[in-house]
């Protein structure tokens, strides 16, 4: 670190030297205000944020200078692999300056101190020969398993593929630190299941969940979530229902079925009954017609002339036209009644 303290300020000084030898232009004043905010938070221990004034300094003036303060920034912040990375580029675009050997000679002491607090992470799968995706701070990397990564510390994503079984791993690793990881790549059951029992009332009834054909107390693995049961039986109504299968539980559904001909019975009672009432209906129009008849006869023996064998007429075609239509009357009722009935049992039968 001596070497850093001595040619820090003469870099900076460099800066300021160069740039105000004679009026800057306005990408050199621009350069030089950056680097003023930059140096004061420096000077304050924000090492990351002066990076970024330095950053904006050397856009607006491409001066190596500042990249070697933006390395000198990183690696006050104990951020090796950037420290680095800004230190090549200062070498880069200036190879020959008189502070070359100086910058080298702080990249390497920086590779050192990167190197000490690099984690091992080793990974072993079973069986071997696994592809291993490690994410890290400093960058991507793969591997075969079994294999050893050195990467930077911080937070670390393992992906280990091995045919179409898939694992991953998470962990924030301290400087220096190792991770010996062991992981099994056997296949397992890709979804989490639950049991299902289906208990129906009715020996010979089929039931179907998830297009399986399940026996009546069976026990089915499904996997989790809701499934349809339909339970059928050529003489009962099907049952349709759904159900819920939760994780390693044991779900039973009891089934009671109820018999197809009673939907059957009730329809032909219906159609029978419409039938007897659209017999009472002739019965009924009949009977009115007889009792028109007979009132008629009734009607002409009364304006005919008056004898008495006209006047026992008269009565008995009158009594029979009362009872006629006394019957037409009765039937027709008769026949409303039966046929709304029937109506009813042909509509509300299932």
């Amino acid at each position: 670190m001596s070497a850093l303290r001595v040619i820090v300020p003469a870099l900076l000084l460099l800066v300021t030297v160069t740039a105000w030898a004679k009026p800057p232009s306005p990408e050199k004043a621009a350069a030089l205000e950056e680097y003023a905010k930059g140096e004061e938070l420096f000077g304050a221990g924000k090492f990351d944020a002066a990076a970024t004034r330095f950053k904006a300094a050397f856009d607006h003036y491409p001066d190596p200078a500042y990249l070697f303060n933006i390395a000198t920034c990183y690696e006050r912040a104990v951020r090796w692999p950037l420290a680095i990375r800004y230190y090549d580029m200062f070498l880069e675009k200036a190879p020959d300056s008189p502070a070359a050997d100086r910058v080298r000679g702080l990249r390497d002491a920086a590779v050192k101190a990167r190197e000490a607090r690099r984690v091992t992470i080793k990974l072993v799968t079973d069986p071997p020969g696994a592809t291993a995706s490690v994410s890290a701070p400093s960058g991507d990397t793969q591997c075969e398993t079994p294999c050893t990564v050195k990467t930077d510390p911080g937070a670390i994503s393992i992906m280990l593929t091995l045919g179409s079984v898939v694992r991953k791993l998470q962990k924030t690793l301290a400087p220096s630190a190792t991770w010996d990881t062991k992981v099994s790549m056997a296949a397992a059951d890709s979804d989490p299941t639950g049991t299902l029992v289906i208990d129906v009332d009715v020996i010979g009834a089929m039931a179907q969940v998830g297009g399986r054909i399940v026996a009546s107390g069976a026990k089915v693995r499904l996997p989790v979530g809701v499934h349809k049961v339909i339970v059928t039986h050529k003489d009962y109504k099907s049952w349709t229902s759904k159900v819920d299968v939760g994780l390693g539980k044991v779900t039973t559904v009891s089934v009671q079925l109820n018999p197809a001909s009673e939907g059957r019975t009730q329809k032909v009672a219906g159609w029978i009954t419409m039938g007897a009432g659209g017999v009472l209906l002739v019965g009924g129009v009949v009977s009115g017609a007889l009792a028109l008849t007979a009132f008629d006869n009734a009607k002409d023996l009364e304006n005919g002339p008056f004898t008495a064998k006209n006047e026992l007429e008269f009565e008995k075609h009158k009594d029979k036209a009362d009872t006629r239509a006394l019957a037409a009357d009765v039937t027709l009722g008769l026949a409303a009644a039966a046929l709304t009935t029937g109506l009813v049992l042909w509509l509300t039968a299932d």
